[in-house]
């Protein structure tokens, strides 16, 4: 579960949820197709994850589990960028 709080997951948060993005051709199911941004949307399980592919520049899907609620909602988008100084 990503531990990152929801104000920082995401300097885009797409409108688009895990279910319509396209199924890809590579064997890893945690891998989709936007077809509205055409970019593939890595599902991120852990922070480690998370890191690896928002420094890589790639979309997101992450469960996140919100204040008050009882189970996770997986949201989409791209990470904030870190511009060096």
């Amino acid at each position: 579960m990503i531990t990152i709080k929801h104000c920082h997951l995401f300097g885009f948060e797409c409108p688009q949820k895990w279910g319509h993005f396209s199924k890809t051709n590579e064997d890893n199911r945690n891998v989709r197709f936007c077809d509205v941004c055409e970019n593939k949307v890595y599902l991120c399980k852990t922070d480690e994850e998370y890191e690896k592919h928002k420094e890589a520049g790639n979309c997101v899907a992450v469960d996140y589990m919100a204040p008050g609620k009882k189970k996770p909602i997986r949201l989409a988008g791209m990470p904030p960028r870190i511009f060096p100084k």
